[in-house]
């Protein structure tokens, strides 16, 4: 036997025996070598010996013993030491979508409350109450799930805008969906700001995947209202001269700006104002004939 894979058997039955961790959860031996490698004394050699003896330990009250260990293991799968190509959503069972689909919504909930940078792989882990190996199972990194998190983020708040935003035909439906942000900022005590708009600084010049994909987002977003515009032309309400594509945009940037000036005053007033005022523009290219 290798002399790694006897100093592994020993280190495994003594101060690493099996017992549970933090969670009580099991820790995937993938997990575990980024763990051994981290620990100081151990050497570059064990993540060899953990993977040829093929151990499976666990270790013992890891967060109130060696909270360093966690907090390597979360720089290791920062850094994309730790790769593995895990399973599409399409390629999983009922129960395992399920799983990954809350795993998304909770650890997302935590990234808009905290921020992505401030979000290690551990807090994730717990704001999910998921385990070690169902992060690496469902996600492989970090990066992987935070990748996941600004797609739901981005889904989620377009979808919570339905049925108004597929059916902006009217000024009456504009007033509405305007009424509707203002609303949720109201009920958030201005607290978060945008889930999609507070994304923009977090990555927008550290990671240019993550910008495109919020960039992507926003123009999602955007679609839907140039589409309510161009019906209100095609029924006679706005004039054809009106670029449906800059009011669009226009509506975005009084959403988006409004909603970051409340968040730093705590008050809906600047994004009821902006709002009004994107209004104001939509109107003036209302025809005569135009009721609503």
């Amino acid at each position: 036997m290798p002399a790694s894979c006897r100093s592994a058997r020993t280190l495994s039955s003594s101060a690493l025996s099996p017992s549970v961790t933090r969670d009580g959860s099991r820790i995937s031996p993938v997990a575990t070598n980024v763990f051994m490698a981290a620990s100081p004394g151990h050497g570059v050699s064990w993540p060899i010996a953990m993977l040829t003896c093929g151990l499976e330990v666990r270790l013992k009250s890891i967060g109130e013993r060696s909270p360093a260990l966690w907090r390597a293991y979360d720089v290791a799968v920062s850094s994309q030491a730790v790769r593995r190509q895990a399973p599409s959503p399409e390629d999983l069972t009922p129960k395992g979508r399920a799983t990954r689909t809350r795993i998304v919504e909770l650890a997302a909930s935590y990234v808009h409350a905290h921020g992505i940078a401030s979000s290690t792989i551990e807090e994730l882990r717990a704001a999910a109450n998921a385990s070690p190996s169902q992060l690496t199972h469902y996600f492989g990194d970090r990066r992987e799930l935070v990748t996941a998190v600004i797609n739901e983020l981005i889904e989620s708040t377009i979808d919570a805008q339905e049925p108004l935003l597929s059916n902006l035909t009217s000024f009456d439906a504009f007033e509405h969906w305007c009424e509707y942000q203002v609303g949720v900022q109201l009920r958030n005590a201005c607290v978060g700001g945008c889930p999609v708009g507070s994304l923009v600084g977090q990555v927008a010049e550290v990671d240019d995947e993550w910008r495109q994909l919020v960039g992507e987002g926003f123009e999602r977003w955007r679609e839907p209202i140039v589409v309510g515009i161009r019906v209100m032309q095609e029924r006679g309400l706005i004039s054809r001269t009106a670029g449906a594509e800059k009011l669009a945009t226009s509506a975005l940037a009084a959403l988006e700006g409004g909603a970051v000036l409340s968040q730093a005053t705590r008050s809906v007033t600047p994004l009821a104002d902006a709002l009004e005022m994107f209004m104001a523009l939509l109107r003036s290219y209302a025809t005569s004939g135009a009721v609503s």
